[in-house]
């Protein structure tokens, strides 16, 4: 009998994995604000040059326009000077540097109007029992507080004169406070006690009564 032949089995063909086209995911654009922050970052973080350092030190200083400061340090023209100096202090990183020349002089002012109110606060609740002791004799002059010392306008002294009899005298001295009406007025006015319609703040009142208290 014929042999038969066995048919060679075919070989299965691995099945090729379908490309799968990728979508492209479009970037989202950045936000208006992010763009504005980064570009006013870059834009504060440029270097200042030393001549628009001292156009705003100069601006700062006294009562004059942007030109004139501009004029004073460019030695330029004033037509030149107009235009040029609102340019020159209209700049990001110039503005920024002009902000922390002026919030150094608020503080100032703030800490000089504070001293002053502290003065007036030491006149206008000073006591005269306070320069006197028990036996109210005159306390030694150099040996009081700070606080009580500030109080006082004048000392007036006289020499003791002992001859030894019955003419002799005793030292006298004298102690004049400062007015404490006009310093309790200027409290007033600054504080606002007087108003009428109340238009100064609550809290600079609050501050004046507790200043009292404490007195």
């Amino acid at each position: 009998m014929p042999v038969r032949k066995k048919k060679a089995k075919a070989a299965k063909k691995k099945p090729v994995p379908k490309k799968v086209a990728k979508k492209k995911v479009a970037k989202k654009a950045s936000p208006k604000w992010a763009v504005k922050k980064a570009v006013k970052s870059t834009t504060l973080t440029a270097k200042l040059t030393e001549r628009q350092r001292r156009v705003c030190q100069v601006y700062n200083v006294g009562s004059i326009s942007k030109a004139e400061a501009y004029r004073k340090v460019y030695k330029c023209s004033k037509a030149t000077a107009a235009t040029e100096g609102p340019h020159c202090l209209g700049k990001p990183h110039v503005k920024a540097y002009l902000k922390t020349l002026q919030a150094k002089v608020e503080a100032k002012a703030e800490k000089k109007a504070e001293d002053v109110v502290a003065e007036l606060i030491k006149i206008g609740f000073s006591n005269i029992k306070t320069v006197l002791t028990d036996n109210n004799e005159i306390r030694d002059i150099s040996k009081l507080p700070d606080d009580i010392a500030a109080a006082i306008e004048s000392i007036q002294s006289d020499i003791r004169h002992d001859s030894g009899d019955s003419d002799g005298y005793t030292e006298k001295v004298k102690v004049k406070f400062h007015s404490k009406l006009h310093a309790l007025t200027d409290l007033g006015k600054h504080f606002g006690i007087f108003e009428k319609d109340n238009k100064q703040q609550q809290n600079n009142l609050a501050d004046f009564l507790k200043a009292m208290k404490n007195e």
